[in-house]
């Protein structure tokens, strides 16, 4: 034998000794009698008996919160409001590398980064957003641009964010950048409040100078990673998430994404004997509420003779006082086929709050859909139903068909302003023909909406960009003379019906980008003038470029002063609501008058996005040494 061959040998005799004796010193190896547990054991949750056997009794729903990422980025077309002097030290140089890394100072753009930087039409801000829990590949989200405390920017109006690359605390000033990882890519113009949009900065108060510091990239945030929803089995065992991964994949077949490697369904994995991940399918449109719900409430043995049975109990709670009907409700959509003769029954019920959580379930789970969809109109329909509003809603989260595009055109002419914005809401998610829809310039988007019902102007403030006109003669009144932007657009007609003369008075030291006067002459149909305003014009005509805030402002002022009309279809005027939506929703009189379902009691939610809670757990695990707070890489985000 070799004196390699020897030496080798020994080597292996002696890793050999170090794993069996652990060495000369102490024995440091685990006991065999104790063993180390990786996860606390937490026991069963306490439900009642009508929910023992749920995913909900066996484990907790984790990482509900929405992932809060971050960075510094760059805002362009400012008109003079712009001042970098006094940003830190550390930003600025952050900054300077970013503008060069994104290809200024190059041959196609001679500008270096400290012009830029030292130019009042750029602004260096803090960008912030909030990926959904569960959020998918490609998910757009919101966006918040702020400018930085110390900052002597004055403005984000009528500015655009150029692409900024979001992580995980990367807009800490000491350490500009953050982490490597970049969850997140945001762009696009600005949103600000409309109701500062077009005042003179000379003639602002302070609240209008603190307002124009903040602003919205409405769907200007793009998610980069698939990310689940994780289960933390409560008393962690290889057999039980094994056992909830078999039935949720069981359960969502029809539903799950396929995978882009070899096709199979991508549903839900259990990474040990505690956590399965699970991935929100497509189908539910970003709905993580409603999914995490109904995964929560799944019962794990599928067999449907035992199903029904279940159905059965749940249906007989639902009539006590005080039922957690939200949680029922759940549990009776998971069930699907077995329960559909209860939830038949449960419709028809006196009690509204009954037949609403019937009503939900029953709709999602398709196979007799007709019923359903007739009980959701009819509370829809009905003024005083304390579900009005929840009815409407959950046919609007329905997967898109012809059948309840049918129904919620009907809703398009009731007489609630919020059951109406949320019809439409559905009809433009669902891509209805009924309305027609415009890109205005990549801007907005123009929706007319055929309504028989007053006329009504609504403008979103989240999601993406919209201005819909409800009713299609809604105009000008003509003669009319109209001003705004300190008097540099005018709107002016000397004949009743006659066309509108549109004029702009450019400049460029205030930030446009066409210096010459801009004269347009249009039909005084509101829907012709909010296109132009936008951008669109005619073959020989120079383009106005106001951008969406500024249009909404604009129609603001119009309907303030008294400069719309609308007629019926007998002629007659009538008068118009404007709705502009708040950043945490529409805000009417009645929109907040539904009542929510009774449930298990609820632990507070400390969240500070717009987002609704999830079904909470009544009592949660403490937190793992092992499955800490984000950064993301260790919570499962971007696998």
């Amino acid at each position: 034998m070799s004196i390699a061959s020897k030496a080798s040998g020994f080597c292996i005799l002696a890793v050999v000794a170090l794993i069996t004796f652990g060495g000369c010193g102490e024995d440091k190896r685990p006991s065999t009698t104790q063993p180390i547990a990786r996860y606390q054991s937490l026991g069963p949750r306490n439900v009642p008996d009508y929910l023992k056997g749920t995913i909900y009794e066996k484990a907790n729903m984790q990482d509900m919160r929405p992932f809060t990422v971050n960075g510094f980025g760059l805002v362009g077309q400012l008109r003079g409001s712009g001042d970098n002097s006094a940003i830190a030290t550390a930003v600025r140089d952050y900054m300077r590398k970013e503008i060069l890394r994104h290809g200024y100072g190059t041959y196609r753009n001679p500008v270096g980064a400290e012009e830029i930087l030292r130019d009042k039409t750029y602004a260096v801000v803090r960008v912030d957003g909030l990926i959904p829990p569960g959020a998918r590949k490609d998910d757009h989200f919101d966006i918040l641009v702020s400018v930085p405390e110390e900052s002597y920017t004055s403005s984000v109006s009528h500015g655009a964010l150029y692409r900024t690359g979001l992580k995980y605390m990367g807009a800490d000033p000491t350490r500009p950048g953050g982490s490597v990882n970049v969850y997140a890519n945001a762009q696009g113009p600005i949103f600000v409040n409309p109701q500062y949009a077009l005042l003179n900065s000379k003639t602002m108060d302070a609240n209008a100078r603190k307002s124009l510091r903040y602003g919205i990239v409405m769907d200007g945030g793009m998610n980069l990673y698939d990310s689940p929803l994780a289960l933390r089995v409560r008393d962690p065992q290889f057999s039980t998430t094994r056992a909830i991964e078999r039935r949720i994949s069981q359960r969502f077949q029809d539903v799950a994404d396929k995978t882009n490697k070899i096709g199979q369904l991508a549903m839900a994995a259990a990474q040990d004997d505690a956590i399965v991940h699970v991935y929100v399918p497509r189908f539910y449109r970003g709905d993580f509420q409603h999914f995490a719900g109904l995964v929560k409430h799944l019962y794990l043995n599928g067999n449907p003779a035992y199903l029904a049975l279940m159905a059965q109990k749940l249906a007989d709670a639902a009539m006590q006082p005080d039922a957690p009907l939200e949680n029922i409700s759940y549990a009776l959509e998971g069930i699907g086929e077995p329960g559909q003769q209860v939830l038949a029954t449960m419709m028809q019920s006196d009690k509204p709050e009954i037949a609403y959580a019937a009503a939900r379930a029953a709709a999602w789970i398709g196979d007799d859909l007709e019923q359903a969809r007739n009980v959701l109109v009819k509370m829809a329909k009905q003024t005083d139903h304390p579900f009005r509003l929840n009815a409407v809603k959950t046919l609007g989260d329905l997967p898109q068909s012809s059948e309840t595009d049918q129904y919620l055109r009907q809703l398009i002419n009731v007489d609630s302003t919020p059951v109406r914005i949320a019809a439409y809401k559905a009809l433009v998610r669902n891509n209805d023909a009924r309305v027609f829809s415009e890109v205005v310039q990549e801007k907005f988007v123009l929706d007319l909406v055929p309504s028989s019902a007053p006329p009504m102007i609504y403008a979103t403030r989240r999601g993406v960009p919209r201005l819909a006109i409800f009713g299609t003669r809604q105009a000008v009144t003509t003669p009319v003379t109209f001003s705004a932007v300190d008097s540099r657009l005018t709107m002016s007609a000397d004949a009743a019906g006659g066309p509108v003369t549109l004029f702009y008075r450019s400049e460029q030291a205030l930030g446009d980008r066409v210096s010459m006067p801009i004269r347009q002459t249009s039909r005084a149909d509101l829907g012709d003038i909010v296109a132009r305003l936008g951008g669109k014009v005619v073959k020989g005509e120079m383009a106005m470029d106001f951008s969406y805030a500024d249009v909404v402002a604009i129609v603001q002022s119009m309907h303030k002063s008294g400069k719309l009309v609308a007629k019926t279809l007998d002629g007659k005027e009538t008068e118009i609501t404007l709705v502009i939506e708040e950043e945490t929703g529409v805000s009417t009189a009645d929109a907040g008058d539904a009542p929510q379902i009774p449930e298990m009691t609820r632990q507070n939610d400390d969240r500070t996005d717009a987002m609704a809670p999830p079904i909470p757990d009544t009592d949660v695990a403490p937190k793992d040494d092992n499955t800490p707070e984000p950064p993301a890489e260790k919570s499962g985000r971007g696998n």
